[in-house]
């Protein structure tokens, strides 16, 4: 339950400047951002086994904590919540966790509900076996087995096939990345269906040569990724714009960038830069 509170006044420069509203109370009366993270979403975010959350972007949640804190004079701690592709939106609707620091593709219907601070745009493509030569196109997934993580854009995209084109497609929900490619692994699927960034991240992870990422197989076009926030608090939404404008004018989130995907050999082509940064 969120508990509303007198707003903070606090002093910047020769000015004072008040915040108020409910996600900025409840921030301020625990000075603590409590963070939506993502188990297995490298390079955007992932827990090791003591729980610390690292990735893209949770360096961005992390920095606007700082950012955050040069306008309140308040230092506030890191908690953080896993979350995943079922109970990423709902945890932000009711106010558990304050921002979703994790790889959610931005959508009409879920803006609706939600705020996102863009900080990719991707391609949904697929990843086989480096021996399976069966999927050089889209349309050569009709009848044949597919694994999905369960509420991603790509199990969507595969019903909405299925039920409008009667593919036939199999769609093999999985509750993570290393469970998906597992299935395919075992033969379950042909293919494991996600953003393309995620698959390479997870093949690099395994350090598995016996995977292939198959940029050419377009399944979904590039489509914006995100960090969700609520829409019921306009303080915290205008610092949050605020914040975002910053770090795409001043060069923080392209270093952020490189630093988690230089590694994976992946860098934003001419298209998806403009998507992102506006320029």
């Amino acid at each position: 339950m969120i508990i509303k509170s007198i707003a903070l006044a606090v002093a910047l420069a020769t000015s004072s400047v008040a915040f108020a509203g409910a996600t900025l109370d409840r921030i301020n009366s625990t000075e603590s951002l409590n963070l939506g993270a993502r188990g297995n979403s490298i390079p955007y975010s992932s827990l090791n086994q003591s729980g610390t959350a690292t990735g893209y972007s949770i360096d961005v949640c992390k920095d606007f904590a700082k950012f955050l804190g040069t306008k309140t004079g308040k230092t506030y701690a890191i908690t953080t919540q896993e979350v995943n592709g079922q109970t990423r939106q709902p945890l932000v609707l009711n106010g558990v966790t304050q921002l979703e620091c994790g790889s959610t593709s931005h959508t009409e219907e879920r803006a609706k509900q939600v705020n996102f601070l863009i900080v990719d745009a991707d391609p949904v493509v697929p990843a086989t076996l480096a021996s399976n030569n069966s999927i050089k196109s889209l349309e050569d997934f009709k009848g044949k087995r597919v694994s999905v993580v369960a509420g991603t854009t790509a199990e969507k995209i595969f019903k909405k096939l299925n039920v409008e084109k009667g593919w036939g497609t199999t769609i093999i929900a999985a509750k993570d990345y290393p469970e998906a490619f597992l299935q395919v692994e075992q033969g379950r699927s042909e293919a494991v269906a996600t953003n393309g960034v995620l698959l390479a991240g997870e093949i690099a992870k395994q350090n598995n040569s016996k995977f292939k990422l198959r940029s050419n197989v377009i399944i979904g076009e590039a489509e914006l990724i995100g960090i969700m926030y609520g829409k019921n608090d306009a303080d915290f939404t205008a610092l949050v714009k605020e914040y975002e404008a910053k770090i795409k004018s001043d060069g923080t989130l392209e270093r952020f960038y490189a630093k988690h995907f230089t590694p994976l050999n992946m860098k934003w082509d001419a298209e998806q830069r403009k998507a992102v940064l506006g320029k």
